[in-house]
């Protein structure tokens, strides 16, 4: 999974940039995302925490309201990448892994439904 830091567009560019001090919308302290974010930006960027929740969802309306700059998953951002609504921040995305991992001990006609379209 690709994530990107993302800024609403404001009168035809980027309403934040990385090189000077940006408001965040930030991933709350329990959720996944939060430390691979904290990593890439701690001691490398200017910004403060004006937000924080653990959903992705949350951050990115935010975003497109012009609030701060928020990391999110390309996949959940690419329409309004497309519509020209948010704009990628460049040299700060990065990759992670996501894994999931079936239970064989479950078996009911919903789980295997699930399964079935995540892995084809």
């Amino acid at each position: 999974m690709e994530v990107v830091p993302v800024s609403a567009i404001h009168n035809g560019s980027q309403k934040y940039h990385l090189d000077q001090q940006f408001p965040l919308l930030a991933y709350g302290k329990n959720a996944y995302l939060r430390k691979s974010v904290d990593t890439m930006i701690h001691d490398e960027l200017d910004y403060r925490i004006i937000y924080e929740t653990d959903n992705a969802g949350d951050l990115r309306e935010l975003a497109l309201q012009g609030l701060g700059v928020a990391w999110l998953p390309r996949l959940l951002v690419e329409e309004e990448i497309q519509q020209q609504r948010l704009q990628i921040l460049a040299d700060y995305l990065f990759f992670e892994n996501i894994y999931i991992i079936r239970n064989k001990v479950i078996h009911s006609q919903k789980m295997n439904s699930i399964w079935n379209a995540l892995t084809h």
